[in-house]
C-alpha cells in the first residue's frame, strides 16, 4: 500500500494479469507501490458497492470520479504508467464505467443500475475532468449495484479518481459482494489505499 495525499486528485488502479507470482499489482498516481499472488475466482457478481461497505458502514469522504472496472483486461503492467489524462471511456471488456458524462451518475457502459444511498450526490465541488464529480460526505453515504460482473479468475482492472476530503480506520472504495474484505475491493485504511486478495496490503 502507499499514502495518498489529502485534499488532491489520486489515481488508484489494482491489476490482476495472468496466474504467475506477484500477479496482482496495485498502483498509486502512476506508480506500482505493491504486489501479491492471487490466482483464485475473485469478486461477487452482486451487492457491490462503490463508497461504502454493506450497507452505510466505512462510508468514503470525499469526490470520487472516472471508477472503470475491466474483466478481462490487465490495462496496466510494469513499475509506472502515464495517469490518464482525460475521461476515461468504455474500452474493450469494460464492464463499470462512471465517468460523469453530462453530470450524471450513472454507468457510461450501459450495464448496471447505480443506486445512491444517503446525500452521496454528483457535484461540482471538484472535478477531475469537465465540471462534475460523485460526491460522499462520510455519514450514512455510499451507492451500490446488483448483478455485475464478477472478477473471476482472469484478468482485471479496477481503477479511478479519488480526491479524499478525510482519512478513517476503513473506508469502502469498491467493495465486493457488500461484505468487508472480499477479494477484490479496493479500501482505504487510514492515509493508504490496498487491494484484498488476501495477501497485498
Amino acid at each position: 500500500s502507499d499514502s495518498l495525499d489529502l485534499n488532491s486528485w489520486n489515481h488508484v488502479a489494482a491489476v490482476r494479469s495472468g496466474t504467475g507470482s506477484n500477479n496482482v499489482s496495485l498502483y498509486v498516481n502512476g506508480a506500482r507501490k505493491a504486489q501479491g499472488t492471487n490466482t483464485g475466482t475473485m469478486g461477487s457478481s452482486s451487492n457491490n458497492r462503490i463508497g461504502s461497505y454493506s450497507g452505510t458502514t466505512g462510508e468514503y469522504d470525499g469526490y470520487m470520479c472516472d471508477l472503470r472496472l475491466l474483466v478481462g483486461t490487465a490495462l496496466y503492467s510494469g513499475t509506472t504508467y502515464t495517469i490518464p489524462t482525460a475521461p476515461l471511456t468504455a474500452i474493450t471488456n469494460t464492464k463499470l464505467l462512471l465517468n460523469m458524462k453530462d453530470g450524471q451518475a450513472i454507468d457510461s457502459a450501459a450495464q448496471n443500475n447505480l443506486t445512491l444511498i444517503g446525500n452521496t450526490d454528483t457535484s461540482t465541488g471538484q472535478a477531475k475532468f469537465g465540471n462534475t464529480s460523485l460526491f460522499y460526505d462520510g455519514s450514512g453515504d455510499g451507492a451500490y449495484y446488483e448483478n455485475g460482473a464478477a472478477l473471476g479468475t482472469g484478468d482485471w482492472t479496477i481503477e479511478t479518481f479519488l480526491w479524499v476530503n478525510d482519512f478513517d480506520a476503513n473506508l469502502g472504495v469498491f467493495q465486493y459482494g457488500g461484505a468487508d474484505g472480499a477479494l477484490g475491493s479496493l479500501v482505504l485504511t487510514n492515509q493508504k489505499i490496498r487491494v484484498v486478495s488476501s495477501n497485498v496490503a
